[in-house]
């Protein structure tokens, strides 16, 4: 429990070193604009293109990688990682952009402060999902992509099951979703109601990921 709870304050730590960096980077690109300079001073574009073009490259295979691992796994961090990467993407490419300028025309100097609000753009932007994220967790939300609406009727599909009420779904980390509920059965014997119990737990492991779940049997 320790531990799922540390995954979820570190994702939301995370967001908010991103949104910081985002809004302070931001200020001072605006304020380089302002004066028509450039935020990092004297540039040699040569090394930026020949440091950004297998960067790119590189994060590129990151993320293509990493992707593949989007479907099958819930969890704030990796959600955070490829984010990350995802924007260092973007970020790069600008960094390529504001160099080609400057390469072709050593006065653009406001390609560089132009592409360095467009990253505090990005950073910004990329903040808010890990602070979403993170905050559904910690105030046990439900979590983005659940109903209860769904999950009921999930449930309802159930042979034997004629009622759900009381339904509460949160997660404990992103990866870890629990569900309680009050089900409602036809009369039917006590080994008949663990099976009833038991497809409700596979049905909601199998469709939505949920792996802890509890349902508290009412004969109707």
């Amino acid at each position: 429990m320790f531990y799922n709870r540390l995954v979820a304050f570190a994702g939301l730590l995370n967001g908010i070193l991103v949104l910081g960096t985002g809004l302070v980077f931001g200020y001072l690109a605006l304020e380089a604009l302002s004066h028509s300079a450039s935020i990092a001073g004297d540039i040699n574009p040569t090394w930026i293109l020949v440091a950004a073009v297998p960067t790119l490259a590189l994060r590129m295979i990151n993320l293509r990688v990493l992707g593949g691992f989007r479907g099958r796994v819930r969890d704030l961090n990796l959600r955070s990682v490829l984010v990350h990467l995802a924007s260092d993407v973007a970020i790069t490419g600008l960094l390529l952009f504001a160099a080609a300028a400057l390469f072709v025309n050593p006065g653009y100097v406001w390609a560089d402060s132009a592409a360095a609000l467009i990253i505090a753009g990005i950073l910004v932007y990329e903040s808010v999902p890990l602070l979403r994220g993170g905050w559904e967790v910690l105030t046990e939300r439900t979590p983005q992509g659940l109903s209860v609406d769904t999950l009921t009727r999930a449930a309802l599909a159930v042979p034997g099951v004629t009622e759900v009420h009381d339904v509460h779904v949160w997660a404990i980390c992103d990866s870890l979703v629990c569900l309680t509920a009050h089900v409602g059965v036809r009369e039917m014997t006590v080994k008949e109601g663990m099976g009833v119990v038991r497809q409700l737990r596979e049905t909601m492991e199998r469709d939505f990921g949920i792996v802890h779940s509890t349902f508290e049997i009412e004969s109707r």
